[in-house]
């Protein structure tokens, strides 16, 4: 018996283990979340100003692409007016995201712009939201790479405003 109780027990025993589950779930959830935190903190203390705007550029492997889009909101919330590339690499797979402020978007930037150009060192595509746009890629080792040209290409949009 997986479950080590009696067979009129194992209803009991299965929602005793889901709670339990669910519970450390949520733990690792708030440790992500402090992780996110921090990380964006980092980045934060890294922003490189363009003119009147800010560009933020960074990496932070391991948190997969729905963490990456929290970094991406968190990042995002410390940026009055700007760009951000944001990359990650979880488990070979690599993740790229690219947002622009609302004002930035309103002066003909678009974020899916920037971040097709990353996708090309990734080997792949990505989304072309102006506001808020993904890619990712099979060549994880083209990271360093596709950060560097989304942020080139945010500077240069950037610069033109």
């Amino acid at each position: 018996n997986v479950l080590r109780t009696q067979p009129a027990r194992v209803v009991d025993a299965a929602m005793s283990v889901t709670d339990r589950l669910k519970a450390a779930e949520e733990r690792i959830g708030e440790f992500e979340e402090r992780e996110r935190g921090s990380a964006a903190d980092q980045i934060a203390a890294s922003f490189e100003p363009v003119g009147t705007h800010t560009l933020a550029a960074g990496r932070v492997d391991g948190i997969g692409g729905d963490g990456l889009r929290s970094l991406a909101f968190a990042v995002r919330d410390k940026v009055k007016s700007g760009i951000g590339v944001l990359g990650s690499v979880t488990d070979g797979k690599a993740a790229l995201i690219v947002f622009a402020t609302r004002d930035i978007v309103d002066a003909g930037v678009s974020a899916g712009d920037i971040a097709a150009a990353g996708a090309r060192a990734l080997g792949g595509g990505g989304s072309k939201d102006p506001r808020l746009a993904q890619a990712g890629g099979p060549n994880a080792a083209g990271m360093d790479e596709a950060i560097d040209l989304g942020r080139a290409e945010a500077r240069t949009a950037l610069a033109a405003l």
